[in-house]
């Protein structure tokens, strides 16, 4: 009789463990699917600056709205901001940084931090080491990098974090320059342990700017510790090709078997001006012949440059840079805006076309 029981009990004990995984399985896909969402992302840096000055955004209907929730409306998934140590600009303090950061979260949007290490812009030109940093003592230079950046991370718990901004010849000079590699990848290394420790969860970013000796670039770090490639693509400096795009990401993505994401990319709707600093782009020269200076040219060219990306699984996202830095400054400004006609507003702050490609 015991003998019995003990079978029955134990063939019980089996058909619930086998019903209990069948009702968990659609649990675990449906978060798969949410996990792999495509990032349609937006860097809005600038906004403390341009929300202070009482500039108001408008819908394509013409009624006002906060930017983040005018995003949001749009499908906008991802938030990217970037971080200076110690800047001269109050509006892009660390605090200012972590407001806008909380206030994203709030909404429900992911957030990428794009950490520049220097107390200014840093780009492949220009990487220079915080005012307050040693420039000269290795060792030190690596405490005050990992203490920074577990401070950041702790703080902010982003869902990604780039170790510099378009890195692609090295960061924090003269110490961390690409030609003495060793430094290099050490400081990388001591960045990177310093988010592992404070947040976990955190996927963590390299980014480097266009697709030339992009394969040289990472195979540097084919032993290193992170989670997804970043790059920037600005037709005007990196190839007027999406095709040529779309293949040397699929040979990055395949060879080094990671994620990447478009960390930057944009695209003027005008050729115009609305203020009198120079912008970026003002000639046809600097166009993709397929895509007029228009809104309908900025739209079309994201929508072709999000579609041949999605065709390949390991892409998780585009991050549109410079949306929101409208001339805000006023017609006369010789320190406006050199994005205003690669913004998703026009010169009277109506949304355009291409904030919902």
């Amino acid at each position: 009789m015991n003998k019995i029981f003990h079978n029955c009990f134990l063939l019980f004990v089996l058909l619930g463990f086998m019903f209990s995984c069948q009702k968990s399985s659609p649990i675990q896909s449906t978060k798969a699917i949410v996990d792999t969402a495509f990032l349609k992302g937006v860097d809005v840096s600038f906004l403390p600056e341009i929300e202070s000055s009482n500039f108001q955004y408008f819908t394509a209907n013409g009624d006002a709205m906060p930017l983040l929730l005018m995003l949001k409306n749009a499908n906008v998934k991802l938030i990217r901001l970037r971080l200076w140590v110690n800047p001269a600009d109050s509006f892009a303090a660390v605090s200012k940084m972590k407001s806008l950061h909380d206030h994203a979260k709030s909404l429900g949007f992911k957030t990428l931090l794009s950490l520049h290490y220097s107390d200014t812009w840093a780009d492949p030109s220009a990487q220079t080491i915080p005012a307050l940093w040693s420039d000269k003592n290795i060792e030190l230079l690596k405490k005050q990098l990992y203490a920074y950046t577990a401070q950041i991370a702790q703080d902010f718990k982003s869902d990604y974090i780039q170790i510099g901004n378009e890195i692609n010849n090295g960061f924090l000079w003269p110490l961390g320059k690409w030609n003495n590699t060793d430094q290099f990848k050490s400081l990388i290394d001591t960045a990177i342990v310093a988010v592992r420790q404070s947040s976990p969860e955190t996927k963590i970013v390299l980014h480097y700017a266009g697709c030339s000796n992009a394969n040289w670039f990472f195979n540097l770090f084919n032993n290193t510790d992170y989670d997804v490639i970043g790059l920037s693509y600005y037709p005007i400096w990196h190839g007027k090709d999406l095709d040529s795009l779309a293949n040397q990401i699929q040979s990055l993505t395949h060879t080094f078997q990671k994620q990447l994401i478009v960390c930057e990319t944009a695209y003027p709707f005008t050729l115009g001006w609305n203020d009198q600093t120079n912008n970026i782009i003002g000639l046809n020269s600097q166009l993709i012949p397929e895509f007029s200076a228009s809104p309908e040219g900025q739209k079309a060219y994201m929508e072709t440059l999000a579609n041949k990306l999605k065709k390949n699984a390991k892409v998780i996202g585009i991050c549109y840079w410079g949306a929101e830095w409208v001339s805000f400054k006023g017609p006369q400004s010789t320190k406006g805006s050199s994005w205003e006609n690669q913004a998703w507003f026009d010169f009277t702050g109506k949304a355009l076309p291409v904030m919902t490609y």
